[in-house]
């Protein structure tokens, strides 16, 4: 089931889901391309911003053989989400 223009509310404020989605994805595959490569989000938290504007953690890990993931002690501060162009 789509969910097209779906809005989420929190104690952040409204934020439109497939938007802050599409600015996660675009800044994985840009911003943060080689710690991508090298490690995995294992979780994904929105915080709020300084400035007010929500912005995403994830907390990383590592794959190993046969094992489940580990948390590593890497995280990904993501740009503050402000339903504005960040491309």
């Amino acid at each position: 089931m789509a969910f097209q223009g779906f809005l989420m509310q929190s104690d952040l404020g409204i934020m439109n889901e497939d938007e802050s989605i599409e600015f996660l994805q675009w800044h994985i595959d840009n911003s943060f391309k080689e710690p991508m490569r090298q490690q995995i989000i294992l979780d994904i938290e929105w915080i709020k911003g300084y400035d007010g504007f929500p912005r995403a953690i994830a907390l990383m890990g590592e794959m190993r053989k046969n094992r489940k993931p580990i948390q590593s002690n890497l995280i990904c501060l993501f740009p503050p989400f402000t339903g504005e162009s960040y491309k």
